[in-house]
């Protein structure tokens, strides 16, 4: 008995020894380790994102009333010099690109008359010849009193007209050559491949002077009223917006609506010597008045859904506001509520942001 009650007070004291150490173990894991993510008890606060960005004032300042339109650079119809044959021809060798620049005896298309064409001047020998024998038989005839001054009168006429047929073919020059651009300027157009077959007098090739180039703008209707004859117009290629803006002038304004485009189209007069090459897609800014505004950069105005947002800065936050804008050049736009004049907006890093986002601006600088 007493060794029974013994083993039983054995066991209850392992027991409560494991009981006490298994507390010990998990209480070690559970508490807060020092120098991790707690220090001295207390939780690091991890430092708020700080957005670098850079500004300009909201300030009052000429803003340009402006007209936008697209377009491509064309040669002037009204000064095109169009390369034909007189005869039916082949074409043999197409020996320019369009806008090449040539000479004016560069030789653009190397040609043949066609069989139909060599038949025809042979024929118009044939028929002289014919029209003569005539003439001099209808001649011994009457001299012999068997034949009236009519028929004589109507031989000669024969004659006549063979001989100017054959003469008109002649000038045609009928044999192959090679026709030149007669002028000094651009190819603007090849109208032919090698081994085509061209109708009398249909086009082979434009040149178009160098100095005649133009742009064909296509404007919306409601903005024709604005456009003046001579207004400035400030051209840059689509494909390199970085370069050198090419000024322009308005030179005519149709009064039809393109049926292709459903747009006016507007000639604008290149300088001499324009850097812009034929068929380069263009965009066109026309400035038809000017007016003091309340602006801002343009990279500064945001859309969101059917709003427009500017941030501004105060106490090195960001600050999202709302804002009505008018005008818009491109480079300025106009505020018409939302903004007052001397507050700070972001220009760049806007995209970012954040209302109420640390910033720190790098530079600073007028609209």
């Amino acid at each position: 008995m007493n060794r029974t009650r013994i083993l039983v007070l054995i066991l209850v004291a392992v027991a409560l020894a494991a009981a006490g150490f298994v507390g010990y173990t998990i209480g070690r894991e559970n508490a807060p380790h020092s120098g991790s993510a707690f220090e001295g008890g207390k939780a690091d606060e991890e430092e708020p994102p700080v957005a670098t960005v850079q500004t300009a004032v909201a300030a009052q300042a000429p803003l340009n009333i402006t007209v936008a339109a697209y377009g491509t650079v064309i040669a002037s119809p009204e000064d095109t010099h169009n390369v034909s044959a007189p005869f039916e021809t082949r074409v043999r060798r197409v020996l320019v690109t369009t806008g090449q620049h040539v000479e004016s005896q560069t030789p653009l298309v190397e040609i043949e008359p066609t069989p139909a064409a060599l038949l025809e001047l042979q024929d118009a020998r044939s028929a002289k010849e014919a029209a003569a024998k005539d003439l001099q038989q209808v001649q011994q005839r009457l001299d012999m009193k068997l034949a009236t001054k009519s028929e004589l009168l109507t031989a000669e006429q024969a004659l006549k007209l063979a001989q100017s047929k054959l003469d008109s073919l002649e000038k045609q020059q009928i044999a192959p050559r090679r026709l030149t651009a007669g002028m000094t300027g651009l190819v603007s157009k090849v109208d032919v491949q090698e081994g085509q077959v061209i109708a009398a007098g249909g086009p082979l090739a434009e040149v178009v002077p160098s100095n005649r180039v133009q742009v064909r703008l296509g404007v919306e209707p409601r903005d024709v009223p604005q456009l003046r004859v001579g207004q400035a117009v400030e051209l840059m290629p689509v494909e390199h917006a970085g370069s050198q803006a090419v000024q322009g002038k308005v030179a005519i304004i149709t009064q039809r609506v393109n049926p292709a485009s459903r747009l006016v189209d507007v000639f604008v007069a290149l300088p001499d010597k324009s850097p812009l090459m034929l068929e380069t897609y263009v965009r066109g800014l026309v400035i038809t008045d000017t007016k003091q505004a309340l602006v801002v950069p343009h990279a500064a105005v945001l859309p969101e859904e059917d709003k427009q947002i500017v941030y501004t800065v105060k106490d090195a936050k960001a600050v999202k506001r709302e804002a009505r804008v008018g005008l818009d050049d491109g480079t300025h736009a106009e505020i018409l509520e939302g903004i007052k004049a001397g507050e700070t907006v972001v220009t760049q890093g806007n995209y970012e942001l954040e209302d109420g986002m640390a910033v720190e601006v790098e530079t600073e600088h007028k609209p």
